[in-house]
């Protein structure tokens, strides 16, 4: 590990950022600094080292304590911070007002979005019972009952082009599909989770699938995949055309609700194309490391956040612990024969990095995750790229549209809903969420780290 280190100065410095943003609530983490120089070695790794914890401990944001106690009746100028969550009869947002970070409940019509200066009369309202802990590690100490909104200025245009993508997507999916197999669509393509069944949900939970319904890598990285493959056929030399994908994929992470996931992978795609444009080789753990530092500074309060941790996570894992291809498949049998394994090593190294995580919040253990996620995530893939393409295509031709929704993305959204309902009968281990201290996950990913070799592709 220590060798993996000191080869990748960005790595030592988000390892240093991690720790300094959480002095403020855990001053003992400042401890994990001794092991990481032991690991470092050498002056100048743990220089960058110290300079990450130095900027993450003036960064350090602080828990709330305790949110809004008692309602009270508010009028004050605010702003939207957040990307509006989706609901069938409502959406949901968070603003900044009087220094304070409050989630809204607003019309389902309400033409919000992210970065909008308001002017707000209320009533603000103490955290729903249960979500205090999760809200509050979000810095959200309250409730907001809005019974009068005015605009006083719109935020960025990007953004609220993106959220009419996003509604148009979701109206073309409801007018195409049944509402069951539109809602699990929505929830694919664009993070809209809030039209999901109880029953939709709870399978999703049970089969270990839960993280393919919010926008995220896998979402990125098939949408930079096709859109590069379609942009190669027009004639626009190739920095044109990594400037034209980093714009889509930035515009689908705003209306996907600008997720860490989405982010880091919009990060980490554009790092890998420009590092092809200069005909060098992109370091997943160092584009990694660049995409965490950059999310972690924007939004310090990031790092207590639970889609931050799985996704980095995993994605760690995959660069110290994934294939490593050291051949070409010479024939079509052979690739797909490599895909599978691949398909398979990748599946067990995100099950079991993430495991321990999964046990401390949630406490719940799927029996069925790994071969659930082998069998879902191709159909995520097509459903993807179906549902979005059909979307296009429809403002082209709208019959074309349609018939690609009946014809593909309709069966398979049927398929993948009898899928979860299959698996999310079956056996899963329920525990109780926090029944053992945080610090036994750093010796559990301590430990996991003496496996950890500095591999070199083969040339």
């Amino acid at each position: 590990m220590g060798e993996v280190l000191r080869n990748r100065p960005l790595l030592s410095l988000t390892a240093g950022l991690l720790i300094g943003l959480t002095l403020r609530e855990y001053l003992w983490n400042a401890i994990l600094l001794v092991p990481l120089f032991a690991l470092l070695k050498a002056p100048r790794p743990c220089l960058v080292l110290c300079a990450g914890f130095l900027i993450g401990a003036l960064l350090s944001p602080a828990i709330p304590q305790k949110g809004v106690q008692s309602t009270r009746y508010i009028e004050s100028e605010a702003r939207i911070v957040s990307v509006p969550r989706v609901y069938p009869n409502r959406i949901a947002y968070e603003i900044e007002v009087q220094g304070h970070r409050l989630v809204v409940t607003d019309a389902r019509q309400a033409d919000r979005s992210l970065g909008d200066q308001l002017r707000v009369a209320g009533l603000v309202k103490p955290l729903r019972e249960g979500s205090e802990a999760y809200l509050l590690s979000k810095g959200i100490v309250g409730r907001f009952s809005p019974v009068r909104i005015g605009v006083l200025s719109e935020g960025p245009s990007w953004s609220r082009m993106a959220l009419q993508v996003r509604e148009a997507f979701i109206k073309f999916s409801q007018r195409t599909l049944a509402p069951e197999r539109a809602a699990i669509l929505d929830a694919l393509c664009f993070n809209v989770e809030g039209a999901l069944s109880d029953e939709q949900e709870e399978s999703l939970r049970s089969t270990g699938t839960i993280h393919i319904i919010s926008a995220s890598g896998l979402h990125v990285l098939i949408l930079a995949i096709s859109i590069d493959w379609l942009l190669g056929f027009l004639p626009i030399p190739r920095p044109a055309r990594i400037v034209a994908l980093g714009l889509i994929l930035g515009f689908y992470a705003a209306a996907a609700g600008l997720q860490p996931a989405i982010i880091r992978s919009v990060v980490m795609s554009m790092v890998g194309l420009i590092a092809y444009w200069w005909n060098r080789e992109g370091d997943l753990l160092s584009s990694l490391a660049l995409a965490a530092s950059g999310y972690l500074v924007i939004d310090p309060m990031g790092v207590y956040n639970l889609g931050f941790q799985f996704s980095f996570l995993t994605v760690a894992a995959f660069g110290l612990f994934g294939a490593i291809k050291d051949h070409v498949p010479k024939t079509a049998l052979a690739a797909f024969a490599e895909q599978a394994k691949d398909a398979f090593q990748t599946t067990h190294v995100a099950y079991w990095a993430t495991l321990p995580l999964l046990l401390f919040y949630f406490g719940t253990v799927s029996i069925m995750a790994i071969p659930s996620n082998l069998i879902i995530v191709p159909v995520v893939m097509v459903l993807v790229i179906g549902g979005i393409g059909a979307f296009a295509l429809s403002h082209l031709w709208q019959g074309f549209g349609q018939i690609l929704m009946a014809g593909l993305v309709d069966p398979l959204c049927a398929y993948l809903n009898w899928v979860l309902g299959l698996f999310g009968n079956l056996i899963k281990v329920d525990l109780a969420g926090g029944f053992f201290s945080g610090y036994w996950l750093l010796i559990v990913y301590l430990l996991l780290s003496f496996l950890v070799r500095e591999r070199v592709r083969p040339a």
